[in-house]
């Protein structure tokens, strides 16, 4: 699937749930895209949370942050970003992960917050119709790649630009300055290509390296 097919997959699957807010849209797909990593998380919420759920309070947070981005977009995003995952970090500071103990990482809060703008990146065409006026592309100029097993291979193998903290999963990074020093990086190949980071996540986002290196052939990126 091209870079164009997908945008056009997410509009048109976005259409069909009109009735839809398109932040909680972005944000409760973005979740789909890591909960799986937070293992027992289930079963754990229903025995300690009585009220409020750590899931509950970090999607109103997120939600308002992201809505309040598009109203006024901060002049850090790199600041805004990092406060943030740290503070969606905390929401779940008491729960543990039984297969691994780290829980919910930066890993996490960063696939979280960056797969939400991804998602309203593709529909920035029907912002107007949406009442939503501030989605515009621009406003994503800064925004950061969602990292996950496929950008990272991709990225090392296509673009030899691999990760410094060498096999650890993305889901298992809990150093923000890591991650942070690795999206820069990222950022500093798209800008010097004239794309977005978001345009160049879109080409690494493939199964297959090939595939990778095609899309980013389509940009106008050749490695």
């Amino acid at each position: 699937m091209t870079i164009e097919e997908e945008l056009k997959k997410q509009k048109i699957e976005f259409l069909m749930l009109m009735d839809t807010d398109p932040y909680e849209w972005a944000i409760d797909r973005a979740y789909l895209t890591f909960c799986r990593v937070l293992d027992g998380y289930t079963k754990w919420e229903k025995e300690k949370c009585k009220m409020d759920t750590p899931k509950k309070k970090a999607r109103d947070l997120l939600r308002g942050k992201i809505e309040d981005y598009f109203q006024k977009p901060p002049q850090d995003f790199d600041k805004w970003h990092r406060d943030l995952a740290t503070s969606l970090r905390e929401e779940y500071k008491d729960f543990s992960a039984p297969s691994c103990g780290c829980a919910f990482t930066y890993g996490c809060a960063q696939k979280w917050i960056n797969m939400t703008f991804k998602y309203l990146y593709a529909i920035t065409d029907f912002s107007d119709l949406l009442k939503v006026p501030g989605i515009r592309k621009e406003a994503f100029q800064y925004c950061h790649i969602p990292l996950d097993s496929y950008v990272l291979k991709n990225a090392t193998t296509v673009l030899q630009l691999p990760p410094q903290w060498g096999e650890t999963p993305w889901s298992r990074l809990d150093n923000y300055d890591e991650y942070k020093a690795y999206e820069d990086r990222l950022r500093q190949y798209a800008e010097a290509h004239d794309v977005f980071p978001l345009d160049l996540d879109f080409a690494l986002w493939a199964k297959e390296p090939e595939k990778a290196r095609a899309e980013l052939e389509s940009l106008g990126i050749i490695p």
